[in-house]
């Protein structure tokens, strides 16, 4: 097995849905692993600013711990420094009726900012690497739960005692003495 070279090294359009096209930049693992890191960054200075609790507010966190809220905040900025670092043109977006809105970074995190744009920005920015990862050469780690996970995720369990059978027979009756039937009322 081997890892394939043949990964998008131009520049590519991407559709969004929505009438949405982005034309990208690939990036170099380097350069992926610097946008990890700064979305990663942002998202922690935000939690300890009192923005984090406008934030909370405006999404009504009451039930989400910080560490949801890290998570959900990390997600969203991997989209924005992803999308400034890689959009170079796009289509389907307007900073008023008619009008085409410019490729700036500020437009580029309001569009981020948005449910249904910034997670599928990400999941069809990285698409043409996913098959490096589902070929398993080695790429990446296997994915959690994974039956090639299980050996990086868990040790090997301790065998159980076995249980006399006279003890679960005993467990049994008393058991059913607790449980007797009630006497029907009146």
């Amino acid at each position: 097995m081997g890892l394939r070279l043949d990964v998008p090294l131009e520049p590519r359009w991407i559709a969004l849905g929505f009438g949405i096209e982005c034309k990208v930049r690939p990036l170099s693992s380097a350069t992926v692993a610097s946008v990890q890191a700064k979305a990663a960054r942002l998202a922690r200075e935000m939690m300890t600013a009192a923005e984090a609790e406008k934030l909370a507010g405006l999404v009504e966190a009451k039930d989400l711990s910080e560490d949801d809220l890290r998570a959900g905040l990390t997600e969203m900025y991997l989209a924005i420094v992803l999308g400034q670092a890689t959009i170079m043109e796009w289509t389907g977006f307007f900073d008023r009726p008619g009008r085409a809105a410019a490729v700036t970074d500020d437009n580029i995190a309001a569009a981020m900012r948005l449910p249904l744009v910034g997670p599928r920005f990400v999941g069809e920015f990285f698409r043409p690497y996913a098959p490096l990862v589902e070929e398993g050469n080695g790429s990446a780690l296997p994915q959690p739960g994974s039956m090639t996970a299980a050996p990086i995720t868990a040790g090997a369990a301790e065998p159980s005692a076995p249980i006399p059978a006279s003890s679960a027979a005993t467990a049994r009756r008393r058991s059913k003495a607790r449980t007797a039937p009630k006497a029907a009322p009146r």
